[in-house]
């Protein structure tokens, strides 16, 4: 075969690189096949928290939502989901509040009062 013959298999395109007339090898052109691969977000689509949990990306994929919206929303009731009825805004904003809470917990008087020992003892 010649130098760079493609040819396409079972839907997997492939290139021959030969070393001379008589011997080569072969090499599948992947590039292609990633083409078809859906990207995830970095932010849920319904909390617009950041997806970083470690199931997050199999959520998404399978209902376009976080771990934690799945746990919230979703779990229990997927003929309902599937079904294409979602959560209202108002509950969608509540749930969104309570995480932003736990992510960045409000700081208490008590913390100031340490920083303010601490700060006062290296003076």
């Amino acid at each position: 075969m010649k130098n760079g013959y493609t040819e396409i298999i079972n839907g997997v395109e492939r290139t021959w690189i030969s070393f001379n007339d008589e011997s080569g090898y072969w090499i599948e052109n992947k590039l292609k096949q990633i083409e078809n691969i859906e990207r995830v977000p970095i932010n849920c689509p319904l909390c617009e928290i950041v997806m970083n949990g470690k199931y997050d990306t199999q959520y998404y994929l399978k209902y376009k939502c976080c771990e934690k919206c799945y746990i919230q929303f979703i779990e229990g009731q997927e003929a309902r989901w599937n079904a294409g009825i979602r959560p209202s805004e108002v509950q969608v904003s509540s749930f969104r509040e309570k995480r932003k809470k736990f992510i960045n917990p409000p700081l208490h008087k008590n913390n100031d009062d340490y920083i303010e020992n601490v700060k006062n003892k290296g003076a």
